[in-house]
Order: C-alpha cells, then structure tokens, then sequence
C-alpha cells in the first residue's frame, strides 16, 4: 500500500484578468510539511507549482491512472476556481485563459472522471479554488454559491467501492466574470480553509475521538468550524461517494484522550469505607498500566483524587503509585554545540499517559515539534545560551534543561612538509656520500708510504689534519640536514660553506699526494670532493628553474613547520 499526495497550487497567471494570487504557494509549502512528515501523514507529496494546462492534465492523468487498488490518493487544489455559461466548473492552471475556459481551462468534470477511472482504495479530494473577488474585511473570497460543485462531482461520475470524498472551501465558486475580467482587485490573503486543514493535523486538535488518527470526516469538521470562526459567510462543504468505513488523513501528533468510565466495583470502592478505599488503591495501581490510555487516564485522576484523603496510608499508597508513573524525559538534559539549526529529540515517559503531555513553554530560540511522546527540537542559536522545556501532562510535568555552549575555535591546520622530489633527494644523497667519503680518508693511507691519520703514532703532528678531516665531514653532515629543512637562500649559503670545507681539506691531501706519493685516502678525499661539487651545482641548477617564487615559497612551508601551533 502507497499513500500518494498531489499538492496543485496555481498563483501566477498569464492572463492578466486572473489576479496573481499569494496564498497557494504558501498552501503547498505548510501541506507538504504536514502530509510528507513520516510520523503525521506519510504521504509521498508532489507538488505542481503554476504548471500550464496540458501538464496539469497528464500529471493528474499519471497520478490517478498509475494507482494501485491499495493505494490511498489525496489532491488538494489551491488556485482560481472559474466557470463558463452553463455553470460548470473549470480550475485555472498558470495559462488559463478566462475568455477561453473550454479550450485552456482545467473542467472539473476531467477531475472526476479521473477520479472514477482510477484503482485507488481511496480519494480525498481538496478544493481550494479561489476567484479573485473579495469577502467583506478584505479578506480573498474562495468559493461563493452559484456554481454547483455537487453537479460537477455528483454521485453517477464516480464509481462505488473504493471510497471517494470530495471537500471544497465552501459551497461552490461563485461567477465572477465580466467582459473576460475580475470584478474586484482586492488583496489576496493565506487561504483560511488550508490554513485550517493543516492547523488541525499538525496540532492533533482534529483528532476528536482521542483515537490518534485524523479521519477525513473529523478533519472536515474541525476545518468547517475553524472557517465560520474567522469568516461566518464561507462554509466548506464535504460530499463522500461509496465510501466504506472512514479514510484516515494523518496520524495525530498530539493525542487528546478522554477518560473511560472505572469498573463498577471499583466505583462502589472508592465511595466506601477507608478498606475498601484502600483496596481501590491497589486496583487502580494496576489500571494506569492499562493498555487503553482512555482507562489509565481514569484511573490516574482516582488516584489524584485519593492523595487528598484522610487516611494518610491510603493517601501515602496514592502518592507513591503516582509518583511511579510520573512524567519523564530522556534525556533530561540536552547539550549542543550553538549553531544553526541544530536538532535534537527528547522522548517523554513514565507511562502511556506521557503521549498526552503537552509542552507548555519553550524559549524563542527553541522550535518544538511534537509527535507523540516525541519531541523534535530545533536549537537556534549563535551564541551560548541556556534555558528550558516544560512538559506537562496527566502524570505530572518534567523539565528539560537545554545548554548551548559557544563553538570552541579550531587551531589552524597545521602545514604539510612537502614531500621532497627527486631532485632534491638525489641532491641530499650527495652530500651525505661526500660526508661518508671524508670520514674514511681517516683510516685510508694518504701517500704511498701507507701514512694513515689513525695509527700513525704522531698525534701531535697530525692534530691538524685529524680537525680539517672531521670538521669537513661535519660541515658536508650540516649542509645534508640545512638542505632539507631550509630549500632557500639559507641552504645555498650552507651548500657553499660545506664545500669549501671538504675542498679546503682535499688540497691538503692533493700536497701530500704531491710530495710523497699518491695514495688511497687521496683518491677517497678528491672524489669527496667532487662529490659536493655535484651537489652544489644540482642545487644551483634546481633553484634557477624552479618556478618563480618557489624556493621562498617552501621556505616559508618550511618555517610554519616549526612555529608552535596555539
């Protein structure tokens, strides 16, 4: 089974003697909210915004024809409601034309047609259909009393079986033309009828029975009476063609239950002796878990009568069993980060009674929407702010403590060290071999004689060596670790400063090498050499075609890394 809505608001014309209107847009919005809401209507809503004629005609096609024999329909028209000579009566779409009803018009009898046509179990059928005249205070006429809308849906259009109702604003839609034009250009006002309709579904207040559904005969009458309240001269009118039992419009949000009528003995109880009151007690202690909350309801108010009694033990055994049962929330505390439009939902308790609490107070930047013993809060609020939700209820109140603590600042994110290219690790590695490679000329022979700096005997005598070696070797390490933190004009400084070292200690070896013959360690320390050469120049060769104002740029990355992050 599907339920399936199809919301028609009409408020702009082509025809300029068809008022632009204000008020079907405004309809379409407040019924979709309440019939596409899951837990009230669960309908699945369409709406059709100024749509032309011949989409108007194959959207209501579709709707109708496309309906399964389980499926429950419901329509609901808000635009100008038109007729033509003879009476009938035509919906305008968004290029009606009102000299041309029969050819641009929507005839109702095309409605009812489709509605006779169609498998549906079921067809609630809302009439809107205003003209463009004005009812007395100013306020947009939606229907008057000429043009008969029992003639145009009457009983011999529509098939028997699957239950047809067809609602309208009031009796009919009254004539309104002259010469092709409007008579009257008042101002449109909200629709009355639809504000009605979904005041009495989204307060519960149609729910008249107490049943927690909405039937469209009980809708009816608290449209109907809501309609003569604020305009005594429009009557909205229901007629219902085969229908079996009663279609259910919505589930009711609120529940208004009415109290049953306690078991006789337990009447007789209540009205004897302090036993037999006392007996009642415990009675009535199981009757509010009862599952009709009509019943529970019955009970709760005996006991709230018996806490007032003489007896203090029954009257201790009345308060303890209302305190049992007393209203709760879960949770009782809400805490949200302030924002816009932050939803929370709190759930009420205590017993079957709590669908019949009521919240009683909120603050302004707290919206709750209540289904059931579910409320749905929707916190709005820039700044820190604490306030709360009162409940209450045939059990007792509760209250809800809502906190909206300010929304704490964010550190900034911390920069990403940029993953070093190819480049740049092959430069890196250059250095760092150059550094290895100046370390071993330690224990490599310099000269052909196998002179070696460790092992030579004559510490003295090679104390200046020993420091040129392991200061070049510490000067290549520095410039491996400068190069990879600081890609800019620091590291190119360093670059330089690490080859000067190793070079200084080359030409010391390339001397010995001279004089005494060639040996190992001087081979070891001119390729070190060499080595930091390369390096230096594939830094210089990165830098000149590097984009503009990279090098600083990472530089700059590179600094951010070591700030402390607040």
């Amino acid at each position: 089974m599907a339920r399936k809505a199809l919301v028609v608001a009409t408020d702009e014309y082509l025809d300029t003697g068809l008022r632009q209107l204000r008020s079907p847009g405004r309809d379409a919005v407040a019924l979709t909210e309440v019939l596409g809401d899951p837990a009230i209507g669960a309908f699945t809503v369409t709406v059709l915004r100024n749509a032309g004629i011949q989409e108007l005609r194959e959207q209501l096609d579709a709707f109708f024809s496309t309906a399964d024999r389980h499926d429950e329909l419901l329509v609901h028209f808000s635009c100008h409601g038109l007729k033509d000579d003879g009476n009938d009566l035509y919906l305008a779409a968004s290029d009606t034309r009102a000299a041309m009803l029969a050819s641009t018009g929507l005839p109702a009898d095309f409605v009812a047609r489709r509605m006779r046509a169609s498998r549906a179990r079921s067809i609630a059928l809302l009439l809107d259909c205003c003209y463009g005249g004005a009812f007395e205070r100013g306020m947009l006429a939606r229907a008057g009393s000429d043009v008969p809308v029992l003639h145009s849906f009457r009983q011999d259009h529509l098939a028997e079986g699957a239950g047809r109702v067809v609602i309208t604003a009031s009796s009919a839609v009254e004539y309104a033309f002259e010469s092709g034009d409007l008579t009257e250009q008042g101002s449109a006002e909200p629709s009355v009828f639809t504000a009605a309709v979904v005041e009495g579904i989204a307060s519960g207040e149609a729910d008249t029975d107490g049943s927690g559904t909405i039937s469209v005969h009980e809708l009816f009458a608290y449209a109907e009476r809501r309609v003569r309240q604020v305009n005594p001269r429009q009557t909205p009118h229901l007629w219902s063609f085969g229908t079996r039992g009663d279609i259910v419009v919505a589930r009711s949000p609120l529940r208004r239950i009415t109290p049953a009528t306690l078991p006789a003995s337990v009447q007789t109880a209540l009205s004897g002796d302090r036993i037999s009151r006392l007996g009642a007690v415990h009675v009535l202690s199981d009757l509010v878990d009862d599952a009709d909350p009509a019943m529970a309801l019955a009970a709760v108010q005996a006991l709230q009568y018996l806490v007032g009694d003489d007896s203090r033990s029954l009257s201790e055994a009345a308060r303890n069993t209302l305190h049992r049962i007393r209203l709760t929330a879960e949770p009782r505390v809400v805490e949200v980060v302030a924002g816009s439009a932050v939803r929370a939902e709190v759930v009420l308790g205590g017993s079957a009674l709590s669908v019949a609490a009521r919240v009683e107070s909120s603050p302004e930047w707290i919206e709750v929407r209540q289904v059931g013993d579910h409320l749905h809060l929707t916190i709005d609020t820039a700044d820190a702010a604490e306030a709360y939700i009162q409940a209450a209820g045939p059990t007792g109140s509760v209250d809800i403590r809502v906190t909206a603590t300010a929304r704490a600042m964010e550190p900034p994110p911390r920069p990403v060290r940029p993953a070093p290219g190819e480049a740049q690790l092959l430069e890196l590695r250059l250095w760092m071999a150059a550094a290895a490679l100046q370390l071993l000329v330690l224990f490599l022979p310099l000269d052909g004689e196998g002179y070696r700096l460790i092992g030579s005997g004559d510490s003295g005598a090679d104390f200046w060596l020993w420091f040129v070696v392991l200061l070049g070797t510490a000067g290549l390490l520095a410039t491996a670790g400068v190069r990879g933190r600081h890609p800019g004009p620091g590291g190119l400084v360093a670059g330089i400063a690490g080859l000067l070292l190793s070079a200084f200690f080359t030409v010391g070896a390339i001397s010995v090498w001279v004089s005494d013959g060639a040996g190992a360690g001087s081979f070891v320390a001119v390729l070190a050499t060499l080595l930091a050469l390369a390096a230096l120049v594939l830094m210089v060769h990165r830098r000149r075609t590097a984009p503009p104002g990279e090098p600083d740029r990472r530089a700059a990355d590179q600094r951010d890394l070591r700030k402390p992050v607040s």
